[in-house]
């Protein structure tokens, strides 16, 4: 029997995840934006001269920046993933440590802006991982049969026979 070895999860499986977690985070701030684009409309008589739209729009950058902490943050820090990632079984784990369970809060708020710097590359950030290095993190599946990948960490050797 093997015991679970930690392994660096690949590309593909890292993306499915992120675009499972940005499909529910753009839906929740596109609502959001709508709603706080429908409050400023009708408490704001003078911002009725923009469009509705325009207010959408504007709403949306804020309004989806802080969606992003208060959907990433806590789940990283509290259970080591977010939804797409924990249908993927996928963790995310701290570079120098690698436990599973969640990672510091403060790891998982730079991981976040490290998501938002990648968005500003147009994606390009996630190919090199930037949202992990800037966090010192890295995400991971749990393998009990050898898989191509990285291990974290050397194996230990075996006990010598007698």
């Amino acid at each position: 029997m093997q015991t679970p070895q930690l392994v660096t999860a690949s590309l593909t499986r890292r993306a499915i995840a992120a675009l499972i977690d940005w499909s529910l985070l753009w839906g929740f701030t596109w609502g959001g934006s709508m709603f706080l684009a429908i409050v400023l409309y009708i408490a704001l008589p003078e911002a009725q001269a923009g469009s509705t739209a325009e207010l959408i729009f504007r709403a949306a950058i804020p309004v989806g920046m802080a969606l992003s902490f208060a959907y990433f943050v806590p789940c990283w820090a509290l259970k080591g993933r977010s939804p797409g990632m924990a249908l993927l079984k996928l963790h995310v784990v701290e570079r120098d440590d690698p436990q599973l369970g969640g990672i510091p809060w403060g790891m998982a708020a730079m991981r976040t802006l490290g998501y938002l710097f990648c968005g500003l590359t147009l994606g390009l950030g996630f190919l090199v991982g930037l949202h992990d290095r800037i966090a010192y993190t890295n995400a991971v599946t749990v393998s009990t049969v050898p898989q191509q990948g990285y291990p974290l960490a050397p194996a230990a050797a075996p006990p010598p026979a007698h």
